[in-house]
């Protein structure tokens, strides 16, 4: 019974003990100030509890000179560059002339003959017809050999060069050829793009300029690879009709019998003299590869195959 008591009150004064308050400490925040939140923001602490609580992003690396890395940063460089001389006519005189070609009619028959030969033996090959070299002359430098290729089609830069005026600047008309052109065996083609701009059509078949291009774009990329390529196998993978497919290759190829010859020789005098020029022209047709590739369901190899 004396334990029964015993334990009875232990019990009860553990009861008291609990129910006993207890003294709590009570501290309020105090309100951060614009400084000190600045402060805090600024602390290595605090920048490096925000750097550890960031996502990682699996990133994949190529280095400078790659292939990738060529081809991404191409993109962010505007081709567009100002131009060497102004638009605008210097005289009302001038402005009349480029407007109003000479007639032949009016010069006396020697004079007229003079001025024939004389025209004859400074037009450049394939110069627009309806252009005179005095206007062609008064061009700015980028338009006077935009002219030239969309009537040449193709042209080394050695007789370009001949066909422009001749204080022009060689670093000048290269940098505008990769505007207007692209570079194939050391020679340049005028670009799809700008024989079929957006919005037009085939004057033979009516076929939409988004297929001339792809298509006239894989027929240049085949040029790349291989002096011939075979007409039968070319019109097969891009499907034109037979008199697009025979003006595509008439403008920058030859027959011969083992298949179609790129038509100018190999210009390894460009090739040796603008290195720089040549590796970013194959990047840019590496990259234009993957996009054909995937136009016309074909592999590298393939594509290497169809060229013999």
């Amino acid at each position: 019974s004396d334990a029964k008591a015993k334990a009875a009150e232990a019990a009860t004064e553990e009861e008291e003990e609990i129910d006993e308050p207890k003294a709590v400490t009570v501290r309020f925040a105090q309100q951060e100030t614009d400084r000190s939140k600045r402060a805090r923001e600024k602390s290595f602490r605090f920048i490096q509890l925000k750097q550890e609580s960031e996502p990682w992003i699996e990133a994949s690396f190529h280095n400078f000179g790659s292939e990738r890395s060529g081809v991404e940063r191409s993109m962010l460089v505007c081709p567009q560059m100002d131009r060497d001389e102004s638009e605008l006519p210097k005289t009302i005189q001038d402005y009349f002339k480029d407007l109003v070609l000479e007639n032949p009619s009016s010069q006396g028959p020697g004079q007229a003959g003079q001025a024939k030969q004389s025209t004859d033996s400074k037009t450049p090959v394939g110069a627009p017809k309806e252009m005179s070299m005095h206007t062609l002359n008064n061009l700015p430098l980028q338009d006077h050999i935009k002219a030239v290729l969309l009537s040449a089609k193709i042209i080394d830069f050695a007789k370009l060069m001949s066909v422009l005026p001749p204080k022009s600047d060689p670093t000048s008309v290269v940098r505008f050829l990769q505007q207007v052109a692209v570079l194939i065996q050391g020679c340049w083609v005028v670009k799809s793009e700008i024989l079929y701009p957006k919005d037009t059509f085939s004057p033979r078949t009516g076929a939409p300029s988004e297929i001339m291009c792809r298509a006239r774009d894989f027929l240049l990329f085949l040029y790349t690879q291989s002096r011939h390529v075979t007409r039968t196998k070319f019109a097969e993978t891009v499907r034109l009709f037979p008199e697009d497919v025979k003006v595509l290759l008439k403008e920058i190829a030859k027959p011969t019998p083992d298949g179609w010859e790129f038509l100018l020789p190999c210009d390894r005098d460009f090739i040796s003299k603008y290195p720089d020029v040549v590796q970013r022209q194959q990047m840019l047709w590496d990259a234009k590869q993957q996009f054909l590739s995937k136009s016309f369901r074909l592999a590298r190899q393939e594509g290497q195959g169809d060229v013999v």
